[in-house]
């Protein structure tokens, strides 16, 4: 049953082959097109996520008591002077 579908479609597509080409062309066009005006992308984490979800607004609220300002390293050693 696939097979005969298939080979009418191919027989159709061979039989009209200009019009088959250019309806694929404008059909092309148009969605190219359709994708310049519609598709954009962000790089912004803060704008992918929903800012009413609750452990979105509870993560904002932490960024904004405690700013990372930097790169913060924390150094551990017995005294100042072995710290290196």
């Amino acid at each position: 049953m696939l097979n005969s579908v298939v080979v009418r479609i191919v027989d159709f597509c061979a039989r009209h082959r200009w019009p088959v080409i250019l309806l694929g062309t404008l059909f092309m066009v148009a969605t190219a097109g359709f994708d310049y005006e519609r598709f954009s992308i962000t790089t912004d984490v803060e704008a992918l996520i929903s800012q009413r979800l609750l452990w979105h607004q509870r993560q904002l609220a932490f960024a904004e008591a405690f700013p990372q300002n930097g790169i913060v390293a924390v150094i551990n050693a017995p005294t100042a002077e072995n710290a290196e």
